[in-house]
């Protein structure tokens, strides 16, 4: 996985090939993940929240 396919100049070098590549997203508005969900399940948290992010 990359985020080259979320930067404008990938798809201004590939144009029409660069159509339906997608990249990884960690913050995405649906997601229920916080802090003290991550707490609870005995894993780190990092990043900001997704309020933060948004």
């Amino acid at each position: 996985m990359s985020v080259a396919p979320l930067v404008s100049d990938f798809y201004n070098a590939l144009k029409e090939k660069a159509e339906c590549i997608v990249g990884p997203s960690h913050w995405e508005p649906g997601v229920k993940y916080a802090p003290d969900l991550a707490k609870q399940r005995g894993v780190e948290w990092f990043g900001p929240t997704k309020e933060e992010f948004i």
